[in-house]
């Protein structure tokens, strides 16, 4: 098991941030921000037991059958957490934790406990996947609040 994270400041004020993830066009606009994903099924809410169902690719023309997220924490600006019951990893926990810095500048930190095949070698060709997707993520949060951001901390956690 290995934890990636990713890390922006963002300026915002934490509720506005969390609030957006919490919104129908949040998920649609990080999904989105993926090529490839098919949104088969979008969670209802951010809430424990929402489920988000999903086609990713894992490699260029092969796809999952079906990637199934779990909610299975969340506390109302503070965080969220999401749980794979079934997909292309052996294990995935993406906690999504949101800290107040000032009334008007918030921290995003994703944080991912995951496990594939053949770790640790397969870690590496995990990594570029996972800041590229984390990057565009971050970026189309701040672009859909028409706000800036800047990245703090990116990759595996030692």
């Amino acid at each position: 098991m290995v934890t990636f994270v990713y890390v922006s400041r963002f300026n915002t004020a934490r509720e506005t941030l969390f609030d957006f993830h919490e919104k129908p066009i949040g998920f649609e606009t990080l999904v989105g921000a993926a090529p490839g994903i098919q949104i088969l099924e979008a969670p209802k809410s951010l809430e424990v037991g929402s489920i988000a169902k999903m086609r990713v690719p894992v490699i260029p023309l092969f796809w999952t059958s079906l990637w199934i997220a779990e909610h299975t924490d969340y506390k109302k600006d503070e965080y969220f957490e999401d749980t794979q019951k079934q997909g292309p990893f052996r294990a995935f926990r993406h906690r999504h934790i949101f800290t107040k810095e000032t009334d008007q500048v918030s921290v995003l930190r994703d944080e991912i406990e995951l496990d594939f095949f053949l770790l640790p070698i397969s870690k590496w060709f995990i990594l570029p996947f996972l800041l590229l997707q984390f990057k565009t993520r971050h970026k189309a949060t701040a672009k859909a609040l028409s706000i800036s951001f800047e990245r703090i901390q990116s990759g595996y956690l030692p």
